[in-house]
Order: structure tokens, then C-alpha cells, then sequence
């Protein structure tokens, strides 16, 4: 599935918020760096939806069966037992942004 033309505003826009941000004086060296991260962060989280889409809808797998329905008893089933670390790194390695989920 592709972006829609929404979802394509709001990144243009962040874009344009970052050349704005750019035209601010500088107050810390480490501001840009940071402000630039954040901006492709928020990027990155839009852009994913259209990813959300086809899984949700079966489009990635062919199957159309909702992610919800099938997968999340096996991976329920797979995690039961798993102690917290494992769940942890299970959501790391699967959710591109768990990370930020135990910082």
C-alpha cells in the first residue's frame, strides 16, 4: 500500500519545519543533530502506516487475514512462558520502535 496524500503533507511538512529549525541561531552544538533525529523519527513513524496497512490487511503475506486474528495467538502462545527480558527483546527485534520502549 502506498502513503496517502495525507500522510505525504505531514512529512513534506516536517521537512519544512526542519529548514526552519535551521534558520534559528544556534544555542548548542548538539541541538541540530538532535532536532534532525526527531524529525526523521516522526518521518520514519509516518511513513510506517502504510506498512501497518498491508499487514493488517493481509496484503503483505496474500493471506488477507488480519494480523490481529492469527498471528498475535502464536506469538501470545510463543512469549507465555518467555521471561521479561526475552518478551523486551522479542518487542525490540520486532517493533522498529520497542527500543524506545524501556529507556
Amino acid at each position: 500500500m502506498s502513503m496517502t496524500k495525507e500522510e505525504l503533507s505531514v512529512i513534506s511538512q516536517l521537512g519544512i519545519a526542519w529548514n526552519n529549525f535551521l534558520l534559528l541561531p544556534v544555542e548548542h552544538p548538539d541541538e541540530q543533530e538532535e532536532f534532525r533525529r526527531a524529525i526523521h523519527a516522526a518521518q520514519n513513524i509516518v511513513a510506517a502506516r502504510s506498512g501497518y496497512r498491508s499487514i493488517s490487511t493481509g496484503a503483505a503475506s496474500g493471506s488477507g487475514q488480519n494480523l490481529s486474528e492469527g498471528a498475535t495467538k502464536s506469538t501470545l502462545d510463543t512469549l507465555k512462558d518467555a521471561n521479561e527480558e526475552a518478551v523486551k527483546k522479542w518487542i525490540c527485534d520486532t517493533w522498529p520502535h520497542g527500543y524506545g520502549l524501556f529507556e
